[in-house]
Order: structure tokens, then sequence, then C-alpha cells
């Protein structure tokens, strides 16, 4: 799998990735000129084959990145705290997020209303409920509360948050069994308690597998990214309301390439490049190469650059094991 943030204090994006070779956990920064990003070169983040899907978020208060992952030796989902310098990134001992967690669904975002991180995961293996950890960074280190459910049972299956800064709101989306894109509104407190709404279906899409979700600070909405029923990937605005109505609303998509992405391609991802660049960077997988794109909100649609290659590293392509890169 493959994960990007948004560094707002280094002005830096950091994407992270299962390398091909040994499938160790990597991580690289990217730098940011216009609609245009430059990657240094790779660092290892843990010295162990990983499993399942990455996921990484930023912390402004600490000024740190979150990275989550799986380890496949023991199928523990596992953390690690990262420092970007520059061009490069450096991280701390992996920490347990929770002890038994397999499949796809593995995401965090960042509250910056309560200064804390919620991280979403499936607990047991093939269980499909999907849970909400509240963790807060201390150096390296990080210390989670509670688990809150948000979907039992097997409707949910591949996931990812965000937080609407704009709503105060977390803005869930996940694939559930039958292939279709939902989402899900929820509330968090100071006291580390977290509220949902309502699972509403978004449009019409058949994202199989893929579904990711950003906010873009400037245009205070959500873009959703996903692959539609051409089997192209395609992004759209989400509009989230927050409070106790917590609902989503959906605009008209905008395809970003032009070629399937695959049914066993699980990677795709995007985050919002902040206010100096204004763009929601895209990083999925094409034709066994990881590729990045940038969109540009305006209103409620979406427009994209060119798709450009991330990095040369090859990448594997099961679905059920390893992910690509």
């Amino acid at each position: 799998g493959v994960d990007i943030c948004y560094d707002a204090g280094n002005d830096r994006l950091v994407a992270v990735w299962f390398r091909n070779s040994d499938i160790y956990p990597m991580a690289a920064v990217g730098t940011i000129s216009g609609t245009t990003t430059t990657w240094g070169t790779p660092t290892v983040v843990e010295s162990v084959a990983a499993d399942k899907e990455p996921a990484v978020d930023y912390d402004p208060d600490n000024g740190k990145v979150l990275m989550l992952y799986v380890r496949a030796s023991d199928l523990n989902a596992r953390y690690s705290v990262g420092t970007v310098s520059g061009t490069t990134s450096t991280w701390g001992a992996s920490g347990e997020l929770y002890g038994n967690t397999t499949r796809e669904g593995l995401d965090l975002t960042y509250d910056t209303t309560h200064d804390y991180f919620l991280c979403i995961y499936h607990s047991g293996f093939g269980a499909f409920d999907c849970n909400v950890k509240i963790g807060s960074i201390s150096g390296t280190t990080v210390t989670f509360g509670s688990a809150y459910v948000f979907s039992s049972g097997s409707n949910c299956r591949t996931i990812d948050i965000t937080y609407d800064v704009n709503a105060d709101a977390l803005a869930v989306l996940y694939r559930n069994a039958s292939n279709q894109l939902y989402g899900i509104v929820g509330t968090s407190t100071a006291a580390k308690v977290v509220t949902y709404g309502a699972e509403t279906l978004i449009g019409t899409w058949n994202p199989y597998g893929m579904g990711s979700i950003t906010y873009d600070a400037t245009a205070q909405k959500c873009v959703a990214i996903f692959k539609n029923t051409s089997g192209y990937g395609a992004g759209a605005v989400v509009t989230v309301v927050g409070g106790s109505t917590r609902s989503f609303t959906d605009a008209t998509e905008t395809t970003f390439n032009s070629a399937d992405i695959g049914s066993s391609n699980l990677s795709l991802h995007a985050t919002y490049a902040g206010t100096n660049a204004n763009t929601t960077t895209v990083v999925f997988i094409e034709s066994t190469y990881p590729r990045f794109c940038n969109g540009t909100v305006s209103g409620t649609s979406i427009s994209f650059n060119t798709v450009a290659r991330l990095w040369t590293d090859n990448a594997a392509s099961s679905r059920n094991n390893i992910c690509p890169i």
C-alpha cells in the first residue's frame, strides 16, 4: 500500500509504502513547487516485513508524523513516530495500536480542535468491525485510549478518515461488502469520546476496495478519491455537515487517469498539500509503479494535473497478502 500526508511545519509531503524487495515500511519526503513535487531518498521505517495498508498523518502540535502499519510476523497493528528534516525523515521505535488486526482497514487523522489522533482499524482476523482509537504523541511514543465501534459485522471493508475543521467533524469513508462507497460523520470531544451519525451511501460509485478522503482547508471541503465504475481513478468534492446532523453531500466525479488501476490494487490515498500549494495530492499504483498527481478544488468540483511516477521501485500486486509496494 501507499499513503501520504502534509507536514505543515516543514512544508513537505511525506509518502509511505512497503518496499517490494523485502516488504519493509518505507518513507520519502517530497518538496512541493507549484503543482510539481520532487522526492528525497526513501528511509526504512522499521526493518521488518509489513502486511496490508500503511497510513500516515501529521501532528501540528508536536511537529511529528505518525505512521500505522501491520507487521506480517504477528499481524499486530503498529505505529512509528517520524520527524522530518529537510528532505529526509527519522523514525522512533515501533509500538502497538492493536494486537490482532488484518484486512484492508487502517487509517488515521488528526483532530486539530482537541489535539489528538483518531486511528481506525479492523479488530480481529476476518471480523470487519470498524473501530476508532484516540491517541496522543509524547516524544516518539503514542498513548491510546478506548476503542469506539462505528460499524460492526461484515459491512465495513476498506476505510479512510479525515478531520473537517470547518464542520468540526470526522469524515469516514469505507467500502461495504457490496462494493458500495459509504460515509459516516462523527464528532469527538475533549473528553476523548466519539459520537457518530447515520451511515450514508456516497454517490453510486463502485470503488472495489479503494476509497480515500481528505480535507481541503482553503475550499473548506472534503475530497473523496476512489476507483469509478470504469475502473479509472476519480475524485469528487464532498460537503460534510457536523453537529447533530452529521451528513455527507457529494458532487460530480472527475477522473485523474484514463487507465484501469486494477481490482487487485488497494492503494489509493489523498492528502491536502497545504495552503501554499493549495492542492490535493493523490498517490496510487498503476502498472506496478507508485504514481501521484495533484488536484485543485473550485467550488464543488476538482481538476487534476498529469499523473507522474513517484518512485522507480517496482511493486508487487497481491490483494490478499502483501500489498503493492
